[in-house]
């Protein structure tokens, strides 16, 4: 390996691992270095960085990106924030940046839009972790050390029936202090507090704020999960329509 290649070996790690300094970087920099800078990083890196940056500039960005390298962008990145990203560009180019996402996540922006506008089902995370009520602790705990990779954390996992219906919580500390033979039913908390994926993110930020709850499991009319919705999320969301472009 050349001195060069060894060099770009080492800020690419540092990037990596740190791609939150990069985005505040590159909001100082003009369009132009910021443009050179995607087209360099790998995709998925580029997904990271583009997640943290400010909304306007991501827009801007996306129109400048070439084709092919905005299509595999996309890709990485969740649907809550494509769906952020839509309303921060010109109408006229709205549809054609959901063309471009994949179809599964394409299938989760539209579900999305089924929900009211101030609704937290319009803005719910489905990064979460859930489990069967019936898998064995020692499972439970093979699939979170098969995720390690993942650079998000999680404090708790859902327990859900077989009709995806949450039945209980689990603390990482009790699943990892648990017997690895017994199931998840037997440590689970039963009594959970829930939200109803129609329900006003104004009444749920407060009530969140009363509860002192960072997150909170969102479920539909049959108490089945869907997601979840944090206090932080509330905050910083933006009461705007997303467009109906799936009709």
């Amino acid at each position: 390996m050349s001195d060069r290649e060894l060099l770009l070996s080492v800020v690419r790690k540092m990037v990596e691992d740190d791609y939150e300094t990069l985005a505040r970087i590159m909001e100082g920099l003009d369009e132009a270095e910021v443009l050179n800078i995607m087209k360099i990083l790998p995709h998925a890196l580029s997904a990271k960085v583009l997640s943290v940056l400010p909304q306007n500039l991501v827009a801007t960005l996306l129109i400048q990106l070439p084709t092919e390298f905005l299509e595999k962008i996309i890709g990485d990145l969740d649907p809550e924030k494509i769906s952020d990203i839509i309303l921060s560009l010109p109408e006229e180019l709205r549809s054609d940046l959901l063309e471009k996402t994949p179809q599964k996540k394409k299938k989760l922006i539209r579900e999305m839009l089924t929900f009211p506008e101030d609704s937290v089902g319009r803005i719910m995370s489905r990064d979460y972790l859930a489990f069967h009520v019936d898998l064995k602790v020692k499972d439970a705990a093979n699939k979170i050390k098969a995720m390690a990779r993942r650079r998000t954390s999680f404090s708790y996992a859902y327990v859900v029936d077989s009709d995806n219906r949450l039945v209980g919580v689990l603390r990482m500390f009790d699943l990892i202090a648990a017997s690895r033979e017994v199931t998840l039913r037997s440590i689970m908390k039963e009594e959970v507090y829930t939200i109803d994926s129609f329900s006003d993110r104004e009444h749920v930020a407060n009530d969140l704020k009363v509860h002192k709850y960072s997150a909170a499991p969102v479920v539909d009319s049959q108490g089945r999960l869907l997601g979840i919705v944090r206090a932080e999320k509330l905050i910083m969301e933006p009461r705007k329509m997303l467009p109906r472009i799936f009709k």
